[in-house]
């Protein structure tokens, strides 16, 4: 399973979010989330849910397709 990080990307660009905002919606650190963005960070399934509710779409369409 892989994060799809371009999806992370652009749902957070149209949204004018910066990581620390998403990070906030999503509950989890700033520094957190700018390492799954980046893709050094595997992200527990828990700050995938958060992430998934601040975007509102499921954790299956933030992960890549194999």
């Amino acid at each position: 399973m892989q994060v799809n990080l371009t999806k992370l990307r652009v749902c957070r660009a149209e949204r004018n979010w910066t990581q620390k905002e998403l990070a906030k919606r999503a509950g989890i650190s700033q520094n957190a989330y700018s390492g799954i963005e980046r893709g050094t960070q595997f992200p527990k399934y828990t700050s995938l849910v958060g992430i998934a509710n601040a975007f509102g779409c499921s954790v299956k369409d933030l992960i890549l397709e194999e």
